[in-house]
């Protein structure tokens, strides 16, 4: 189960696309897709035979689309379709507007679509349900190999027990896999709060930026896509801040200047943070946090202590993986 292929283009043409062996027909019914897609969905899920067609339209028009099995989800397609339309928004979109083929982004299309399709944590929770299916259908084949020969009544106790200490097997197993996924996203967000932690400092009654901060974000943008939150009330706050960002040279650690985002209120924090399909949000803010667990954000962490600066400083975390 993965994604098996993607497509980005518009009403006018056709960019880049990419298929894994064996489903280059998969492109057809995407191609399909984009020519009639409407104006009106931004992200929505088409399901065709056994698979998910999954689109997300920006608002230059641009649409990207993957296919992936049905038994893969949707949110790990979606958050997919996130980080291809950021890396083509950051170096493609001006070539876009000649409706030409972009062939060098197919290979960026084939990098991702190997990622997400073979992560090893991902790997894990499939390998638990397969198991867990396999486990299911022997109880029924079981059952019903009973009924139908009138198997006595010992008999079914001692397939009952078998079946008992393969559950039990089973539960030690799938234990043992959440106890390392906890401790994995604990270790994350240990490290992402160390970072926070330790990125503004107060020297001569001024704000400045710990030079260790500086390696430390670069390191994480290097393995993983982070989004920058900021509140501002109006454009020149707007400005001031990006100035203040500047001078600190947040802009030349990795961050692309686009992942620096700004709101003015609440709701649209936390619009933010569900348009990105975050995987990771950290915010001082305890009623955002509660928002976001109630849209099912998978992992959030609070810091307790009032932030630094007079803006609030939150990031947002769209794609994470895991090093031991």
């Amino acid at each position: 189960m993965s994604i098996l292929c993607a497509l980005v283009g518009s009403p006018k043409a056709i960019y880049s696309f990419y298929a894994v062996k064996g489903h280059e027909n998969l492109l057809e019914k995407a191609e399909a897709i984009l020519a009639a897609i409407g104006t009106e969905n931004s992200r929505v899920c088409y399901v065709y035979e056994s698979y998910n067609f999954l689109v997300r339209k920006a608002e230059d028009e641009v649409i990207y689309i993957c296919a992936a099995d049905e038994m893969f989800g949707k949110r790990i397609p979606f958050a997919f379709l996130a980080v291809i339309r950021n890396e083509f928004e950051r170096k493609y979109l001006t070539q876009a507007e000649n409706n030409e083929r972009i062939e060098e982004f197919d290979l960026i299309l084939e990098r991702e679509v190997n990622y997400f399709s073979n992560e090893k944590d991902y790997d894990n929770i499939l390998k638990t349900k397969k198991e867990l299916d396999e486990l299911k259908s022997i109880m029924d084949e079981n059952l019903e190999k009973i009924v139908q020969r009138g198997g006595k009544l010992d008999t079914l106790i001692d397939k009952t027990d078998k079946i008992n200490k393969k559950s039990y097997i089973f539960k030690k197993q799938a234990t043992t896999l959440k106890r390392k996924m906890w401790w994995k996203d604990k270790k994350m967000l240990l490290i992402l709060l160390v970072i926070i932690l330790i990125i503004w400092k107060k020297q001569d009654d001024k704000i400045v930026l710990i030079d260790d901060s500086i390696q430390a974000l670069t390191k994480l943008s290097q393995k993983h896509q982070i989004f920058i939150i900021t509140y501002c009330k109006d454009k020149t706050e707007k400005e001031n801040l990006e100035q203040l960002y500047e001078e600190f040279g947040l802009f030349s650690i990795g961050i692309p200047k686009i992942q620096f985002l700004y709101h003015s209120t609440k709701e649209g924090k936390i619009a933010f943070v569900r348009q990105l399909t975050s995987a990771f949000h950290i915010d001082y803010e305890f009623d955002v946090l509660k928002e976001l667990k109630r849209l099912h954000i998978p992992q959030t962490g609070l810091i307790t202590e009032n932030p630094p600066l007079e803006h609030e400083f939150t990031i947002a975390c769209p794609k994470l993986s895991f090093i031991d």
